[in-house]
């Protein structure tokens, strides 16, 4: 699995996934990690739909 790093997120949106993670009885890691993998899904089908 590859390993990625965000720098320079604004805190005021960091705090916010972090409660979107906290909402939904997720660890901050494991919340970051389903919406990377379901935006590059997401852009997948897009791209192979022609948008």
């Amino acid at each position: 699995m590859a390993t990625l790093t965000i720098r320079d997120v604004p805190e005021d949106d960091c705090e916010a996934l972090r409660a979107d993670a906290r909402v939904k009885g997720q660890s901050f890691q494991e919340r970051m990690r389903e919406m990377a993998i379901e935006l590059a899904r997401k852009s997948a089908l897009d791209e192979a739909d022609g948008d």
